[in-house]
């Protein structure tokens, strides 16, 4: 639980930093909404690895 929870805090430490003008972003990471697909298919693919391996 430890190191989900330095993931997740790593994970948020862009939002910190101004998006620059035109995109009205939050953060250095403002193209997230782009890559949050991608995320969550890696995300439930190794969620799924997890729980099939320990079978």
């Amino acid at each position: 639980m430890h190191r989900v929870i330095l993931a997740i805090s790593a994970s948020l430490v862009p939002l910190t930093a101004s998006a620059h003008d035109g995109h009205g972003g939050l953060g250095l990471f403002h193209h997230a909404s782009d890559l949050m697909p991608m995320i969550a298919v890696v995300a439930a693919v190794w969620a799924g690895w997890r729980l099939l391996s320990k079978r």
